[in-house]
């Protein structure tokens, strides 16, 4: 049972919408996230993952990075669904969760994890973001902060994918055509 809520909980995160929750978060859903069960009435989000297949990070990232980004939007989410009554949870599929169920908490200082292609170099964070897309320097700088893992207020840690980008590329590329051609047979 435990289980089956964390993959339910997970799965919200990744598509609030299909929950009856539209407009919670537009682009800053999690790619991935870490889930435990505390006890039998808590479930608490210990962090979330961002997998970027470029070889530099951009302006969407930090926004997704920053203590107002993503962490604030989780934070509505599990108010929303915490203020449920069961039978308003059961209703959008969140079975098991609100105010006679399961609570969802964060942890204070939850990680962020940045997954990078495994060639991807992390040790000089001047050349991991594409400066050009910051009209402040003030953002870059705070951005900088996050990745050396310093930021006082976002704890971000980068780390190399399994897969290089060239391997990327190739799935990618193997992958794509029998997507195409699976959306092509969908009727209208």
């Amino acid at each position: 049972e435990h289980q089956q809520m964390e993959d339910e909980f997970t799965d919200f995160l990744r598509q609030p919408d299909k929950y009856g929750f539209p407009d919670l978060w537009p682009m800053r859903n999690p790619d991935l996230s870490f889930v435990e069960s505390r006890s039998e009435d808590l479930m608490v989000l210990t962090g979330t993952g961002e997998a970027k297949s470029a070889q530099a990070l951009d302006y969407r990232a930090y926004q997704q990075m920053r203590p107002d980004g993503l962490r604030k939007t989780l934070e509505q989410s599990m108010m929303s669904i915490n203020q449920l009554d069961s039978e308003e949870a059961e209703k959008r599929g969140l079975h098991g969760f609100g105010k006679q169920g399961k609570k969802i908490m964060m942890i204070q200082k939850f990680t962020q994890f940045i997954i990078m292609c495994r060639d991807i170099p992390f040790n000089d964070p001047d050349k991991l973001v594409k400066r050009e897309n910051f009209q402040r320097q003030r953002d870059f700088d705070d951005f900088r902060l996050m990745l050396l893992g310093v930021h006082p207020e976002s704890k971000v840690k980068l780390v190399h994918s399994s897969f290089s980008e060239d391997e990327v590329t190739t799935i990618f590329r193997s992958v794509m055509p029998e997507v195409q051609r699976q959306i092509a047979q969908q009727p209208l």
